[in-house]
């Protein structure tokens, strides 16, 4: 019988950590993305009235802002798994 060995190394990294490290980033991703979107930036956004969106987020834009470093923090993770699955 003809097994595969999960133990190999490429580069220093075993199959079996950039397995965590993409499980790991694609958990945070999944939690990240929608809280952004759904949670932080849809208080500042009021659709169809550009004039409440600027005075929301000249009023109060921190929420803006930790959305936009949620979704920094997703595109930062999505190439990390996709070097994790390079791999």
């Amino acid at each position: 019988m003809n097994t595969v060995n999960n133990t190999r190394e490429f580069g220093g990294l075993s199959i079996r950590n950039a397995a965590l490290i993409a499980g790991f980033g694609l958990l945070v991703m999944t939690f990240c993305a929608p809280l952004a979107h759904f949670y932080f930036m849809a208080q500042s956004i009021v659709l169809d009235d550009p004039a409440a969106t600027t005075e929301n987020l000249q009023s109060n834009g921190n929420p803006y802002l930790i959305g936009v470093v949620l979704l920094f923090v997703t595109y930062v993770m999505d190439v990390i798994v996709a070097w994790a699955l390079y791999w």
